[in-house]
């Protein structure tokens, strides 16, 4: 490891200012220095959360609100000038977290790059030399990216990011609407999502349903796992996905080294909620990372600090490191291969 993603709710720089920005952007700034001062470096990520309504990612992603947009560009300066000081060797600013500009068609993708470019020329006249980090609309996914144009930014100090969570319905089992579907199988067979038709019933019956909610809820995850096998989703379909950033970065004359893989994961499962099975959790960790190392590019696995999910290290007290992502990710051995 040679870096972190620190994520960091803009809310309260946009809600201050003068001293008390001070105090925020000061604050921020022991925690990056803390980051650092242990060797590592920090890419800060301005990561609007909807926690307070004036905001929230609606509220900042409003375009025709000048007034919002003008205090995200003042937070952004104040955030800049405030790495600058830390060291533009040792971190780098990501503008905004997956900017959440539809549809996908190119119109978000266009609302957004002039939004993006009031953004970079703000942190640039802070921090001449400091590194950013930009990504295309779309919620900062490949498609997104593969719409903006880095010609309008004109910048040399950019990286190029982009999310991957494809396909989301074997990425995301186990959330929200899916939290009773495990073992979506990647790559997609037949049989694997029978099985996982099958696991996900065990756990609808550890739950106390009426029969009438216990048909319900069973027909909910047949109709998830039919739709996430009609994608058939195997490791070509991934490679495709990923040539359309290659073909991007040679377009546009972006070397692999200015790009990003900012975030990546998959929900792992347990006996009391859905998720991945281990075994195709490793396959797609370890296809996106080797997708991701062909592209010459950098990534962040992202950890998603819950009960489940997630994760480097188990959700439980013992914090026990997760092998299944370490190894899958290069970052320990496979006591398999290596005979240990």
């Amino acid at each position: 490891m040679d870096f972190v993603r620190l994520s960091v709710d803009p809310g309260p720089l946009l809600a201050s200012e003068g001293a008390r920005r001070d105090v925020a952007v000061g604050r921020l700034e022991e925690a990056v220095r803390a980051v650092t001062s242990s060797g590592l470096k920090v890419v800060l990520d301005l990561h609007p959360v909807g926690q307070v309504k004036a905001w929230s990612p609606e509220a900042i992603e409003n375009a025709s609100d000048e007034v919002i947009q003008e205090r995200y560009r003042s937070a952004v300066s104040s955030i800049a000038r405030m790495l600058e000081r830390v060291g533009t060797d040792k971190v780098a600013l990501e503008l905004m977290n997956e900017p959440q500009y539809y549809p996908c068609d190119g119109s978000g993708g266009r609302e957004w790059e002039a939004v993006l470019t009031g953004l970079v020329r703000a942190a640039r006249e802070a921090a001449p030399d400091l590194t950013l980090v930009v990504t295309g609309a779309c919620g900062g996914n490949i498609t997104g990216l593969v719409q903006l144009n880095p010609g309008r930014l004109a910048d040399d100090r950019l990286l190029y990011s982009f999310h991957f969570y494809e396909p989301h319905g074997f990425t995301h089992q186990g959330t929200a609407q899916s939290r009773l579907v495990k073992g979506a199988p990647w790559p997609v067979t037949e049989n694997e999502t029978a099985l996982s038709f099958v696991y996900s019933e065990l756990l609808v019956d550890e739950k106390d349903l009426t029969p009438e909610e216990r048909s319900a809820k069973l027909a909910e995850i047949g109709r998830y796992l039919d739709e996430y096998a009609a994608g058939r989703w195997n490791e070509d379909a991934l490679r495709a996905r990923f040539g359309q950033v290659r073909a991007w970065a040679k377009k546009h004359g972006v070397p692999g080294n200015r790009l990003i893989l900012g975030e990546f994961g998959a929900m792992a499962e347990n006996g009391w909620h859905g998720g991945a099975l281990d075994a195709h959790r490793f396959l797609w960790l370890d296809a996106v990372r080797r997708e991701t190392d062909a592209l010459g590019a950098a990534w962040a696995y992202w950890e998603y600090a819950n009960p489940h999910g997630m994760s480097l290290m188990s959700p439980d007290e013992t914090r026990r490191p997760d092998r299944i992502a370490l190894i899958a990710l290069g970052l320990a051995e496979d006591p398999v291969s290596t005979g240990n």
